[in-house]
């Protein structure tokens, strides 16, 4: 569903993970929904193991 990457925050210098729906399915009906739907699920877990997540968006069309 979608793409990782080890980026630096701009505005905190933080390194983060940055998930990215692929190209291919950002045109696909419903998908922006599931990945926002996700992050909300993710979002209310608390494991040392599972990463925070500090924003949702769509940039360009594209969730992020």
């Amino acid at each position: 569903m979608g793409v990782v990457y080890r980026v630096r925050e701009t505005e905190s210098g933080r390194m983060v993970a940055l998930k990215m729906l692929r190209p291919r399915l950002v045109d696909e009906p419903g998908m922006t929904a599931r990945f926002r739907l996700e992050a909300r699920a993710i979002a209310a877990l608390e494991h040392p193991g599972i990463l925070p997540i500090y924003r949702v968006d769509v940039a360009n069309d594209a969730a992020v």
